[in-house]
C-alpha cells in the first residue's frame, strides 16, 4: 500500500508545482501583452504625427504653387506697378484684396489657415556676358528672381521654399 501512497503524493506534488508554474506563466504572458499593447500605441502615435506632417507638406506645396502663380498674375497685370516698384530683399507677403479681386503684395505678414506663413522675396535677376541668368554678372531690371517660402510650426519649426525667375514679357 506505500507505494500506491508514494504516488498519490507526488501526483499531488505535481499538481502544485503546476499551479505555480500556471501564475508564472499568467504573469509572463501579461507582461509580453502589456508590451504588445504599448508598442502598438508607440507605432499608432508615431503614424498620427507621419500623417499630421505629411499633410502639413502638402499643403505647403500647395501654398508654394499658389503663390508662383499669383506672382506671376501680378507680373502679368503690370510689371510696371505690381513688380518693378517692390524694394529688392524685402520681405513680402501676399493677401486676397476684396477691392481687385485678386492677389496684391503686403508688408504685413498674415497666418493661413491659422498655421502657414507664406513670404514672398524678390531680388536682382543677374545675367553672365552670354545674356544667361547666373549667380554674378550685370543686373537685369526687366527680370526678378522671386523666393517663396511657406513656412509652420508643429513641434519643430518647418519650412519649404520654392525660387524662380520672372521676366517682363508682356512689357507693361
Amino acid at each position: 500500500m506505500r507505494p500506491a501512497r508514494c504516488e498519490y503524493m507526488q501526483q499531488a506534488s505535481a499538481k502544485k508545482n503546476n499551479k505555480g508554474l500556471s501564475v508564472l506563466e499568467i504573469v509572463v504572458a501579461v507582461g509580453i501583452m502589456s508590451l504588445v499593447v504599448f508598442s502598438l500605441g508607440k507605432v499608432n502615435e508615431t503614424a498620427l504625427r507621419l500623417s499630421s506632417e505629411s499633410a502639413d507638406r502638402s499643403e505647403a506645396s500647395l501654398l508654394l504653387n499658389e503663390g508662383m502663380e499669383a506672382v506671376r498674375f501680378l507680373r502679368d497685370k503690370s510689371w510696371g506697378q505690381k513688380i518693378s516698384l517692390l524694394t529688392l530683399g524685402q520681405n513680402y507677403y501676399l493677401a486676397f484684396a476684396t477691392s481687385t479681386g485678386y492677389m496684391a503684395t503686403t508688408t504685413a505678414p498674415s497666418l493661413i489657415d491659422g498655421k502657414f506663413t507664406r513670404t514672398v522675396v524678390f531680388s536682382e535677376a543677374l545675367r553672365d556676358e552670354e545674356d544667361t541668368l547666373a549667380s554674378s554678372g550685370a543686373n537685369d531690371p526687366s527680370a526678378r528672381k522671386v523666393t517663396i517660402i511657406v513656412s509652420w510650426q508643429n513641434r519643430d519649426s518647418y519650412s519649404e521654399n520654392l525660387v524662380f525667375y520672372i521676366t517682363d514679357i508682356l512689357e507693361n
